[in-house]
């Protein structure tokens, strides 16, 4: 079976104790059979972090081991190692402060997290290294935690109700840090157009309601993107926008295109093939299948779509 290896860290790869080269976010194939039960490491680059290590099993594509992802491929599996824990377990205070009627608390230890406590109740979150330097700030209730270029927006129970990527962040405690306030967010979007997402929460009571959403104009779509930007714009139901890169009988019934491609976590674009898309479907946490699609395009909008595996 060929078995590929990708790694959110560079990794020096070793198969039963033998150096088998490097792993990163470019794959690296082998043929392995899980009969022969190999032993499998994933050796961070960075000595802050620890080894990731499994026997590759038939056991995997049903259960990957913590901080693993598996890929079906038309050719074999993809073995994603996506989360190390830190070297360094030791507990480490990041940052404490008295907030919205409570106690919030960042720290690490094998990893970035919070700690937040209020009226006798506490509730734990993992954060991420971009929260390492952390800004902890109240708005009506609800607590800001502000990372480097990321937000963790976390309501009066607890759970965060926005936490990503974020360009700006602006509140506005005007009615008082406990009363109420506002509070606008303006993140990347994540689509093939360079659009970036602005929302606008109520936060009241420890409670954030989203009053309002818009995304900025859209940058030039370059031609070998439409396929993907077509995909992306189905699963989010935008059909207006779905019907620009259409023609002929694909834009006559949008509803038949939703239900051939059914539902998908995430797409992204084919090397060495001319628009060309691939799209994941989770079979069961952490498994995938991929799946890859050619557009063939007139004139730059989509005539035709065809399943390529």
């Amino acid at each position: 079976m060929r078995v590929y290896f990708l790694s959110a860290r560079r990794c020096a790869l070793r198969i039963n104790g033998a150096f088998a080269g490097y792993a990163d976010g470019f794959p690296r194939f082998l043929d392995l059979s899980p009969r022969d039960l190999p032993f499998c490491e994933f050796l961070p680059v960075d000595s802050a972090f620890c080894p990731l290590r499994f026997v590759f099993t038939e056991e995997i594509a049903f259960r990957p081991p913590a901080g693993l992802s598996l890929c079906f491929l038309p050719d074999g599996v993809a073995l994603y190692a996506d989360k190390f824990l830190c070297a360094d377990a030791a507990f480490r205070l990041l940052a404490r402060r008295e907030v919205a009627g409570g106690t919030m608390t960042v720290f690490s230890q094998s990893g970035v997290h919070y700690l937040w406590e209020r009226t006798g109740e506490a509730k734990t979150g993992d954060l991420g290294e971009a929260f390492r330097g952390c800004g902890i700030a109240g708005c009506g209730g609800c607590v800001l935690l502000q990372g480097e270029g990321a937000l963790c927006a976390i309501g009066g129970d607890g759970t965060p109700f926005f936490r990503g990527a974020a360009e700006q962040v602006v509140f506005d405690r005007s009615d008082g840090e406990e009363a109420g306030g506002t509070l606008r967010v303006v993140a990347p979007a994540g689509d093939f157009r360079g659009r970036k997402t602005a929302l606008t929460f109520r936060c009241e009571n420890g409670r954030a309601d989203l009053q309002e959403r818009t995304r900025s104009d859209a940058q030039p779509l370059p031609e070998r993107f439409a396929l993907c930007a077509l995909l992306q714009a189905l699963q989010q139901n935008e059909d207006e926008e779905a019907a620009e890169l259409l023609s002929g009988d694909l834009l006559a019934d949008l509803s038949a295109l939703k239900d051939y491609f059914g539902a998908y976590t995430a797409v992204f674009p084919l090397p060495f093939t001319p628009f060309a898309a691939g799209m994941l479907r989770q079979k069961r946490p952490n498994v995938y299948e991929m799946k890859g699609y050619a557009a063939e395009m007139k004139e730059g909008r989509i005539q035709n779509i065809r399943r390529t595996f």
